[in-house]
């Protein structure tokens, strides 16, 4: 087992993370009848509101958590800014400096209408342009770039990614974030048990608490328009999807482990936001391998 392999174990965990955060957060609003808004610095409470109340940055903020804590100590992780200030998504980032790859995602809430998944917030025209880039440049090397869009949501299970008898595995993802196992180690192991029992199993399936989907072609073209919605059809389990993103590295790519760089925490996190040309107020977290 790989380091690709525990994350993409940590990635499903967090997957679970997504989605039990939705369920409470839709289990409480159903039972007040109201919830809690942030609107120009000051807290009220409405009534009616979807799921889509809530702040895309939070939620990122509980995946990457559990991605972190649950995935391998020999990986790098960094955040290029504390906080996003207008709430209007974040952006994730996998690094392998092996094969100079980069797979980036803006992260969306997603609420489904019965037909297709609903934004909270569009996938702008800048965002299609940054995420439609091919390659950018890092610590003067050109890295080979793959832009997706990240839902969360807690509606829908698609395709044979079916969840089973696994309520002991929406427990654990919980109890890691409070606190209740064991040994940071002990925690840090999870990944990769989730890995071996669930994903590389002959029927893996997702809790889908967070999606992948792809950009629409000709996103850069002079007609594109803003992302609103996203169709079924298209979205896959972002921990498969990254498992999938790894071994094609692997296949295609000759790892060069001799050219892989020595770089600060936090230094990869903010020379890809500038590169990126993200605004200074936005999150990205980066995960390098």
């Amino acid at each position: 087992m790989n380091r690709g392999n525990r994350v993409a174990g940590a990635m499903g965990l967090a997957s679970w993370r997504v989605r039990a955060g939705l369920d409470e957060y839709e289990f409480g609003r159903a039972a007040s009848g109201a919830h809690l808004a942030v609107s120009a610095k000051t807290l009220t409470a409405g009534t009616n509101v979807t799921p889509l109340a809530l702040s895309e940055v939070g939620v990122t903020d509980g995946a990457v958590a559990a991605l972190w804590m649950f995935g391998p100590k020999s990986v790098a992780q960094s955040v290029s800014a504390p906080a996003e200030s207008h709430y209007l998504g974040a952006d994730i980032a996998f690094v392998d400096h092996r094969t100079r790859r980069l797979l980036v995602y803006q992260a969306k809430l997603a609420t489904w209408n019965g037909v297709e998944f609903v934004l909270k917030s569009p996938v702008t025209l800048s965002q299609l342009r940054l995420l439609s880039a091919s390659s950018v440049p890092l610590g003067g090397v050109n890295y080979d770039m793959s832009g997706r869009i990240a839902l969360y949501q807690n509606h829908v299970h698609i395709g044979h990614w079916l969840p089973m008898t696994m309520a002991n595995w929406r427990a654990t993802a919980l109890a890691g974030l409070t606190g209740a196992i064991a040994s940071p180690k002990a925690t840090r192991a999870l990944g990769a048990t989730y890995y071996k029992s669930v994903l590389s199993g002959s029927y893996p399936w997702s809790p889908c608490g967070v999606l992948d989907a792809p950009i629409p072609p000709r996103s850069t073209q002079p007609h594109a328009v803003p992302v609103k919605t996203v169709t079924p059809g298209s979205v896959t389990p972002w921990e498969f999807r990254f498992e999938n993103w790894w071994a094609d590295g692997l296949r295609t790519q000759r790892p060069r482990a001799d050219s892989v760089p020595e770089r600060d925490p936090g230094q990869t996190a903010a020379e890809l936001r500038e590169v990126l040309r993200l605004p200074e107020d936005q999150a990205l977290f980066v995960t390098e391998l």
